[in-house]
């Protein structure tokens, strides 16, 4: 948290573009108050294919930090969401932090169970 505004990640375990909606519709419906829902994914195809994309949802640049997190643990097969409740206070780059911390933090859970 920082000048009123609230961040968090969940991340899950994916192996398809339905199963990446199924959650996101989740991770919408338990908090529909967020202001923003990142989200960044990565997994393979059936027909082999690396599959990998990312939603900012009004954050701008957001989800590209998601993202990196993703690959920079080289995680494939998962789907991982940022939430930010806006303060109302803009933080500039510093929330890019925040939105690090959320995302790695969640991976971390993920995979280290």
């Amino acid at each position: 948290s920082e000048r009123g505004s609230t961040f968090y990640g969940a991340a899950v375990k994916v192996q398809s573009v339905a199963d990446i909606r199924r959650a996101y519709k989740k991770v919408v419906m338990l908090d529909p108050s967020a202001t923003h829902v990142m989200a960044a994914f990565k997994y393979k195809s059936p027909q082999g294919r690396i599959m990998c994309d990312y939603v900012d949802d009004g954050e701008h640049g957001g989800s590209w930090h998601v993202m990196q997190n993703i690959l920079d643990g080289n995680y494939i097969g998962v789907a991982c969401f940022v939430v930010r409740h806006y303060g109302g206070t803009h933080l500039g780059v510093r929330r890019f932090n925040h939105i690090n911390t959320a995302a790695s933090s969640a991976l971390y859970k993920l995979y280290n169970r």
